[in-house]
C-alpha cells in the first residue's frame, strides 16, 4: 500500500515534469485555466467515468487527478 508522503510527492514531482511540457509547448496558462482544468478532470473521473460507482474510493481517485492536473497549470502559471 503506498503511504500518502509517497503519494505526494509522486503528485509534486510528476506535476514539476508536466508543466515544464506545458511552458515549452508555449501555451498560455492562467489561474483561472488551472481552476477550470482541475475541476474538468474531477468531473469526468468523477461524473463521465463513473467514478461516483465506487464510492470513497472513486471519489479520491477524483479527487487526487484533479489536484495532479490544478498542481500542472498553476506550476506553470507561477512560472510563466
Amino acid at each position: 500500500m503506498v503511504r500518502i508522503d509517497q503519494a505526494l510527492r509522486r503528485v509534486d514531482h510528476y506535476s514539476t515534469l508536466s508543466a515544464d511540457m506545458l511552458i515549452a509547448s508555449g501555451k498560455r496558462v492562467t489561474f483561472a485555466s488551472a481552476l477550470g482544468h482541475g475541476l474538468w478532470t474531477f468531473l469526468r473521473t468523477y461524473v463521465l467515468r463513473a467514478g461516483f460507482l465506487d464510492g470513497r474510493e472513486g471519489f479520491l481517485l477524483a479527487v487526487a487527478n484533479a489536484e495532479g492536473t490544478y498542481y500542472k497549470y498553476a506550476k506553470a502559471w507561477l512560472a510563466s
